[in-house]
């Protein structure tokens, strides 16, 4: 009875929490829904134009609602962003690819391989990488999460930056992917925003070839609660965790306290556990279809199962008590 009653009153707990849960819009500078047309909601920076994009179904199969591109003459120009303070942003978007190429899909204009702002998803490359480029790429304005799965899904991406909190992070479908110090400044603002990206500082086409939709600017950096709330809205989302894996493989037990096994390998790779804060904690090579891995030592909380396999991932979620 009394198990029951714990119960009833964790799930209670649970609900309102996620009912009182909302949306974050704490310093939001730009929402571009799409729903029609490329104006700016939070009327901060103002409203965008579109240059030949073409309104399409976005990730709920809303039609309309999204933008597609492509070619690099079609884009959309948004107001500058001198309103931001200085190294404080997130840019959260949704994005599907046609084809695999460079697939940038924001980028400050015109580009400046010193003064960089660039957010590129599934560029080509060997291996496929996703790239976050904020400020001097000669120096360490560059990042990037190689092995990046291509495929024409929905994919959720947060791009954030935070001099503050000494923070650089990617989020890609709700899971932290990259996540560093503060690595670069970015120097003039004043420069207009390209969504579906263009052409870049050496004449070359880095265009996103497919469909965008609801972006959000923030001025200030993001935590993963939020993003996981910006990754649920509206219930359509589409990530990892609602189709098949490029990896498949399962974990057990989970929750786990002292160790747990990966189950159901076909092929040999990298078992990688990633915790809260997007740092890669147990690294372990694996080549059989069952492979077990202590986590005794980590302390408790959710941790990312990350399978890297031939340029192919896999993702799972593992509770450690």
């Amino acid at each position: 009875m009394k198990t029951l009653v714990l119960s009833i009153g964790l799930f209670l707990v649970l609900g309102i929490t996620i009912l009182q849960a909302q949306i974050p819009t704490l310093s939001i500078i730009g929402k571009y829904s799409f729903a029609g047309n490329a104006n700016d909601e939070s009327e901060e920076i103002g409203d965008a134009t579109v240059y030949g994009a073409t309104l399409t179904e976005n990730r709920c199969g809303l039609p309309d609602n999204a933008y597609h591109f492509s070619n690099s003459s079609q884009y959309i120009e948004i107001p500058n962003l001198r309103m931001v303070e200085h190294g404080e942003l997130s840019f959260s978007m949704w994005a599907k690819a046609d084809i695999l190429t460079s697939n940038c899909m924001m980028m400050m204009y015109p580009d400046n391989w010193s003064d960089r702002c660039v957010m590129c998803a599934e560029y080509l490359g060997s291996p496929t990488t996703l790239i976050w480029d904020f400020g001097d790429c000669d120096y360490i304005g560059r990042s990037v999460v190689d092995h990046v799965n291509f495929d024409t899904y929905w994919h959720h991406y947060v791009f954030i930056v935070s001099y503050e909190q000494n923070l650089k992070q990617i989020y890609r479908d709700n899971f932290c992917i990259y996540s560093s110090g503060f690595d670069g400044y970015l120097s003039n603002y004043g420069r207009t925003v390209y969504v579906g990206a263009g052409i870049d500082w050496s004449g070359g086409d880095i265009g996103f070839k497919g469909s965008i939709d609801d972006i959000r600017i923030y001025n200030r950096p993001l935590n993963s609660e939020e993003v996981s709330l910006l990754y649920h809205e509206e219930g359509c989302y589409t990530g990892f965790t609602e189709k098949p894996e490029a990896v498949s493989f399962e974990i057990a037990p989970n929750p786990a306290s002292s160790n747990f096994k990966v189950l159901g390998l076909k092929t040999s790779g990298k078992i990688e556990l990633i915790n809260s804060e997007g740092n890669v904690v147990v690294t372990e090579l694996v080549s059989d279809s069952e492979t077990s891995i202590s986590v005794i030592d980590l302390p408790a909380g959710i941790y990312t199962v990350r399978m890297i396999s031939e340029n192919k991932v896999g993702f799972r979620k593992l509770v450690k008590l």
